[in-house]
């Protein structure tokens, strides 16, 4: 197949922080030189030059504003139920659409989704600031998106384990089981997390993934006995509790406890 030059670009991936004096690179294809970019749209992902989501989370932001402001101007034509219809018909996909790739980005900035998602909320149930959004997200039964980032990750980790599909992703998680000669009773079904010190690599799927896995109840983290269905039902209701167990929404944000599905810091 050959090339676009019309169409080719190329693009650096790599640390601000480590290489921050790169040089530009020059291709040439068929006489003509290819264009140097510094952000690009793959499958509806905005992937930067440095990977770190920014852009993709603006493009989220900007489309679910949007979407709340037609809400807002029709909310008065709509019943209860039909918001709510719309918010999962036009809103909630943008939210989980590859999210166990962007959410590994900076808290601040998923933050900035947390209030689209609690201003939805007041829309729909036409609520004022003045009743907490933990209130709000317990009548509507919906998961934050900072604990939906979670549910995606454990999800993914239970697919990838039941199914053994793809191949090259099941490698990255291995049961303590597996790999220990003399397992103890209580990691039986838990993942082996590789140890690591920069929060970068604590980011990868194969550690944040494991560790959300092991922090999961005994129950579901028996996969064996679940089919895909079920299991994302259970894991949906577990993630509904969770809501009572703080008083405020914005303490799902805890850096400390991002890797572990229960935050340590403001559990009841």
């Amino acid at each position: 197949m050959s090339l676009n030059p019309g169409k080719t670009k190329i693009m650096k991936i790599y640390s601000q922080s480590k290489f921050p004096d790169l040089s530009p690179i020059t291709i040439e294809v068929n006489n003509n030189n290819v264009k140097e970019i510094t952000s690009a749209i793959l499958l509806g992902v905005t992937l930067d030059q440095h990977l770190k989501w920014d852009r993709q989370i603006n493009t989220i932001y900007k489309i679910i504003n949007s979407r709340l402001y037609l809400l807002k101007r029709i909310r008065s034509y709509l019943t209860f139920q039909s918001r709510v219809q719309l918010y999962y018909a036009l809103i909630y996909p943008h939210l989980l659409y590859c999210s166990t790739v962007w959410g590994n980005a900076n808290n601040d900035r998923i933050t900035c989704l947390l209030k689209l998602q609690k201003r939805a909320a007041r829309l729909i149930l036409e609520q004022s600031t003045e009743v907490p959004s933990i209130v709000l997200f317990r009548k509507l039964n919906w998961i934050p998106i900072f604990n939906l980032i979670k549910m995606r990750k454990i999800l993914l980790v239970f697919n990838t384990l039941k199914t053994s599909w793809p191949p090259d992703l099941r490698k990255l998680f291995v049961f303590v089981r597996d790999s220990h000669p003399i397992p103890a009773r209580s990691s039986i079904t838990d993942l082996k997390v590789p140890s690591v010190k920069t929060t970068q690599a604590k980011s990868k799927i194969s550690i944040s993934g494991a560790s959300l896995f092991n922090s999961l109840p005994s129950e579901l983290k028996d996969i064996e006995n679940h089919s895909i269905y079920s299991y994302k039902k259970k894991l949906k209701t577990y993630f509904f509790q969770l809501n009572y167990e703080v008083d405020h929404v914005n303490k799902f944000r805890c850096i400390d406890c991002k890797h572990i599905t229960r935050c340590q810091c403001y559990s009841q």
